[in-house]
C-alpha cells in the first residue's frame, strides 16, 4: 500500500484485509485544507481532448514503491508508472504527463502496493476540473461535508457508518424524503470514521469538482488490462482463498 500523511497507523491492517477479498486497493490522502478520505480509486473527466496532468504529492513508505495505474472507460490502460519510494513535496512533486490521445471521456486513477503503515497522496490528483472518490468503502476526518450525485437504479442508495452520525443533507438541511437520482447532495460525516456507501458513490471535497463517472470504469478488472496475457481461471485469487492459484 503506498500513501501519504492520513490517520490509519494500527487500524489499516484489517482494512487492507477486507480489500483484498474483494480486490480492491486502498488511497489515503489529504486535501488542501487538510480533510482527509480513504477510498479505492479516483475517477477524474476530461471534457475535451486535452493533455493532463496526474501530480504525485505525498510520502512513498514503501522500499519497493508502488505503482500508479490509470484506465479509460474503454478498457484501454493509458498509464503505468512506477512510483519510487521516498517524499515528494508540493515544490518537488512527481508529474505523470498524459498527452493528448484523442478521446475525451472518464478515467480511472488507482494506486497498487502494500504498505503495513498508509500514508497519504495530497488531493486533487491530477489538475482536471472534475475529480472524484469512489467507491463503497471510505474512511474519514473532513472539517466539512462531502457531495455526492444520488445513482440511478432500483437500488436504493444507502450510507452506512461505523459509530458517529452520518447525514444526507440538501440545501445545509437533513434531507427529507427519498433521494433523487443525478441530484447533488451534501454527507455530513461527523464524528464518523469509517462508512460506506451501496451500491456504491463518488464523493468529492467540493460540489464543484463531484460528477458521475461512466458507470463501464466500475466493470473493468483492472488487473486484467495490467497483464492481458492471463486467462481469467488464471487471475491471481484473492488472499486466504484455498482455491488460489498464484500463491
Amino acid at each position: 500500500m503506498c500513501g501519504g500523511a492520513f490517520l490509519l497507523v494500527g487500524v489499516v491492517a484489517c482494512v487492507c484485509a477486507f480489500l483484498t477479498l474483494f480486490g480492491g486497493v486502498l488511497v489515503a490522502a489529504s486535501d488542501e485544507v487538510g480533510d482527509h478520505l480513504l477510498f479505492s480509486g479516483a475517477s477524474v473527466r476530461e471534457t475535451e481532448d486535452q493533455a493532463w496532468t496526474l501530480r504525485v504529492r505525498g510520502q512513498v513508505p514503501s522500499l519497493a514503491g508502488c505503482y500508479v495505474l490509470v484506465h479509460d472507460a474503454r478498457g484501454n490502460l493509458v498509464l503505468k508508472a512506477h512510483v519510487p519510494h521516498g517524499e515528494y513535496t508540493d515544490g518537488h512533486p512527481l508529474d505523470l504527463v498524459l498527452p493528448k490521445d484523442g478521446w475525451a471521456g472518464d478515467y480511472q486513477i488507482l494506486v497498487v502496493g502494500r504498505e503495513a503503515d498508509v500514508r497519504g497522496f495530497d488531493l486533487p490528483l491530477s489538475d482536471l476540473k472534475l475529480e472524484v472518490y469512489g467507491r463503497t468503502l471510505f474512511a474519514t476526518r473532513s472539517k466539512g461535508p462531502l457531495w455526492f450525485q444520488a445513482e440511478a437504479g432500483e437500488t436504493p442508495q444507502e450510507f452506512s457508518g461505523y459509530k458517529g452520525s452520518l447525514k444526507i443533507l440538501e440545501g445545509g438541511q437533513p434531507l427529507v424524503g427519498p433521494l433523487q437520482s443525478g441530484k447533488l447532495y451534501a454527507l455530513d460525516t461527523t464524528g464518523t470514521f469509517y462508512f460506506n456507501a451501496k451500491p456504491g458513490a463518488y464523493l468529492s471535497f467540493s460540489p464543484d469538482r463531484n460528477f458521475h463517472p461512466d458507470p463501464k470504469l466500475a466493470a473493468i478488472s483492472w488487473w486484467q488490462l495490467v497483464n492481458p496475457a492471463l486467462k481469467p481461471d488464471e487471475y491471481p485469487a484473492p488472499s486466504g482463498d484455498p482455491t488460489a492459484k498464484n500463491k
